[in-house]
């Protein structure tokens, strides 16, 4: 069984490129990549018969879909074992094989690296390096039939209630909504990943600057942990039934 690779862009161009042209020679692993671009003011192509398994959507609309957009992405790919994660990291083949080996036996959840479950004061949150966790992010091997899951109970929500998550908490919502309906938490293995440029990171805080300056940017930041927090205790009362 192949991947499909779902990536959203923004402004990090440059990683979008490295990650391609890393999973492309891994043909016995990966033979789709989609990549959702959601900055107007970017257009990014790939040419050449080497990129033939890469599918560049070019939104150029002003309006910012949000990370929710992901999932979207999930529900394009052609095969049922679809890796989404953000576009500041790459997956050495030997992690591909063990989440690959790992959905197989267990496709009802997800499978990271990144495993967040809530503190003793239910805050965002712990971080779980190996076993389950309530909370996945970064990147996450899902089953497609799964992200059309999400986005039903995505739209379910009210406005607020999606800006919310717009931003901030895509990651949280998709979480609990799969351990609602399927009664398993996810499964966090500890694998190796390569780290790339994180300039304009969301968790730099509302302003997202290319480096975040704790005199400048603390407050942000910790702003952001709040939203977290607000997020993951809304996720819980409307989930946790």
């Amino acid at each position: 069984m192949k991947f499909s690779v779902g990536l959203l862009s923004w402004k990090r161009i440059q990683n979008i490129k490295d990650i391609v042209d890393e999973y492309i020679f891994h043909d016995d692993l990966i033979d789709e990549i989609i990549i959702w671009n959601n900055n107007p003011d970017e257009h990014i192509e790939f040419k050449g018969d080497d990129y033939s398994i890469v599918k560049v959507i070019n939104c150029k609309t002003p309006e910012d879909f949000g990370l929710i957009t992901r999932f979207c992405v999930g529900t394009l790919s052609k095969n049922p074992m679809i890796v989404l994660h953000d576009d500041d990291l790459i997956l050495p083949e030997e992690s591909l094989i063990k989440l690959r080996d790992e959905w197989e036996k267990e496709p009802n959840c997800f499978h990271t690296f990144f495993g967040r479950s809530p503190n003793e004061d239910n805050e965002y949150s712990i971080a779980i390096k190996e076993g389950k966790a309530e909370i996945c992010g970064r990147c996450y091997v899902i089953d497609r039939k799964l992200c059309g899951l999400v986005l039903h109970e995505y739209w379910n929500l009210e406005e607020d209630e999606r800006q919310l998550i717009h931003t901030k908490g895509d990651d949280i919502l998709a979480s609990y909504v799969l351990t609602h309906y399927t009664g398993n938490l996810h499964s966090v293995h500890n694998i190796p990943y390569i780290q790339l440029d994180d300039s304009f990171a969301l968790s730099f805080g509302e302003s997202r600057p290319e480096k975040p300056l704790e005199e400048i940017h603390g407050k942000d930041i910790e702003r952001w942990y709040e939203y977290r927090t607000e997020m993951m205790r809304f996720c819980q009362k409307r989930y946790q039934r």
